[in-house]
């Protein structure tokens, strides 16, 4: 399970467009179940659905700008966590280079993501002065699992091509 610098460098960017992706999810797919649901209220309570869901909808799209820059402030943040915590990442990887077992390496990058997502979320509140309990586990869980998943999808592709090196060099043709 050794690796190489540049795959360690793929895991980090792997991670970091799996964490954007997955922001982007948090914040956008309950403002459009809101919006549907509201949508959905009014047909059931006798309410002019038409006129709230459109109005919900022009919500969400003025709304659109103000997500953006979030995005990209995220996207800012996050790298520069990325690029501090890639390291990291590469002595945990280090560290468990003997071992075999994917799932153990799985567990520790998961860990490893909880405790960068649960840090930051409280390095956030302690300089901002602004506590709020679901960002913190909203934070830390999408950090793990996009940890992880930066990791699955590293360890995945250079697994495959040691296997297909390996494959290449035992051809007698």
């Amino acid at each position: 399970m050794a690796f190489t610098r540049e795959e360690l460098a793929r895991g980090g960017v792997w991670t970091w467009l799996v964490f954007l992706a997955l922001v982007a999810l948090v914040i956008v797919v309950p403002e459009l179940a809101s919006t549907f649901a509201a949508g959905w209220a009014g047909i059931w309570s006798g309410d002019d659905a038409g006129a709230i869901l459109s109005s919900r909808i022009v919500d969400l799209f003025a709304g659109l700008p103000v997500l953006l820059i979030a995005l990209v402030v995220c996207g800012m943040l996050s790298g520069l966590v990325a690029l501090v915590v890639t390291p990291l990442a590469g002595l945990v990887g280090r560290g468990l280079a003997r071992v075999r077992q994917r799932a153990i390496h799985l567990c520790a990058q998961l860990a490893l993501g909880a405790v960068v997502g649960a840090g930051v979320a409280l390095g956030i509140g302690a300089l901002s002065g602004w506590w709020y309990p679901p960002l913190l586990v909203a934070t830390t869980a999408t950090t793990a699992v996009a940890t992880a998943t930066g990791w699955w999808l590293t360890s995945h592709k250079a697994l495959r091509d040691d296997a297909r090196a390996t494959a290449a060099r035992s051809d007698p043709s």
